[in-house]
């Protein structure tokens, strides 16, 4: 696992990676986002049995009552090569994308708070025959916007890690 939890949080932003997935549905890879506790939550990308970009957010005392807005999509297909995850997270709007092309977005579950990045990748049981496996991450890129308004979209800084 690698986090930024002691050396950079953000709130607003495009949070990118440049990620090849390991081919199995027993190994869970995630690129994501928490802030102090663990709600809220952004999945800018999480491969488990399939792929899975959303939010959950509520009050972290009361999980089984958090709300979440997720979208579902194969896996297999984005084993094969790396490709891009970004996350845009505006002050009105969450879009998530793969490779420049939006393939989820929404106005609710909108943190309010600085979140830091994750990337982890474990096995979700006991196998044999999947090992050596792992996530290859090229690079990570994250953005702060200078104006969080729809119409100006400029970038102020750029953070880089690998």
């Amino acid at each position: 696992m690698v986090s930024t939890g002691k050396s950079f949080r953000q709130k607003y932003g495009t949070f990118e990676a440049k990620i090849k997935l390991h081919d199995s549905k027993d190994l869970q890879n995630a690129f994501w986002m928490v802030g102090t506790t663990i709600l809220p939550h952004i999945d800018i990308v999480n491969a488990g049995k399939k792929i899975k970009v959303g939010t959950t957010w509520g009050d972290p005392k009361e999980l089984k009552n958090a709300q979440r807005i997720s979208k579902f999509l194969g896996r297999r297909k984005f084993a094969s090569d790396y490709y891009i995850y970004s996350f845009e997270w505006t002050y009105s709007r969450l879009v998530w994308r793969i490779n420049g092309i939006e393939v989820a977005s929404t106005n609710r579950g909108i943190p309010t708070e600085p979140l830091y990045l994750l990337l982890s990748s474990g096995l979700q049981k006991d196998v044999n025959g999947i090992l050596p496996a792992m996530m290859e991450i090229d690079w990570v890129r994250c953005y702060q916007h200078t104006d969080y308004n729809e119409e100006s979209f400029f970038v102020r800084h750029a953070y880089f890690l690998g």
